[in-house]
């Protein structure tokens, strides 16, 4: 057969395709076809099932089976893998997060509360302490600790004579003085951000902490021992 020469461009009227023959809406319809004489090998054709979106691309091979086009072989890793750039089963993460939290996981303890210690300590250590702190007779106040937001006088009483051995934190405080509420005596123990030399004495009765803060702040910790 002669071909015979069209000098004219095509111009799709429909949403159809120009070759009946291109696109199939079932498999036996498209089955039918490759069995057929008129497909040939390299030809593209599409099956564009009712009630789907989606339409399945494939070509025509020499033995009128079907091709896929553009595909991909992908490997997934079944479990999981260091440095793998593989994307990896469902199994292999729910079985590896299995082990994760099944793992046992050991931590350095301490057998009772140590001072400066970064261990976890046991319950049963902290319990004994505990019960020791309660049973323990105090015959003086052996420390005390202020969280302070904006105070600048707290209340306090010693029942006998004690020491101020050490004032371990005086965070943004400049001034602290104990003022005795009987005659309104001053004992100082913090004077612009410098601590009076240890040991102060402190007769028994009633005071005032006196507070002040540095320039700008508005709370601070005070933590004062006794012995």
């Amino acid at each position: 057969m002669n071909p015979i020469p069209i000098p004219k461009n095509f111009k799709r009227l429909g949403d159809f395709a120009i070759d009946e023959d291109s696109v199939f809406t079932t498999q036996a319809d498209l089955d039918a076809y490759l069995a057929g004489g008129t497909s040939y090998a390299g030809q593209v054709v599409a099956l564009v099932l009712d009630g789907q979106n989606e339409a399945q691309i494939y070509k025509v091979n020499k033995d009128k089976t079907l091709g896929s086009i553009g595909s991909v072989d992908i490997t997934v890793d079944t479990e999981i893998t260091e440095n793998s750039e593989n994307p990896v089963s469902g199994g292999a993460v729910f079985i590896g997060l299995s082990n994760k939290a099944a793992s046992n996981h050991t931590h350095e303890t301490d057998a009772i509360p140590t001072q400066d210690s970064t261990k976890l300590v046991t319950s049963g250590g902290v319990f004994t302490e505990l019960g020791k702190k309660a049973n323990s007779n105090h015959t003086h106040i052996s420390q005390e600790r202020f969280s302070l937001i904006g105070h600048t006088t707290i209340p306090t009483a010693f029942e006998e004579a004690v020491n101020i051995s050490s004032v371990p934190k005086y965070l943004n405080l400049s001034d602290i003085k104990l003022i005795d509420l009987s005659d309104s005596s001053e004992i100082a123990i913090l004077t612009a951000g410098v601590l009076e030399e240890l040991p102060i004495a402190v007769p028994a009765g009633d005071y005032n902490y006196s507070i002040s803060y540095e320039e700008g702040k508005e709370s601070g910790v005070l933590l004062i021992n006794f012995s």
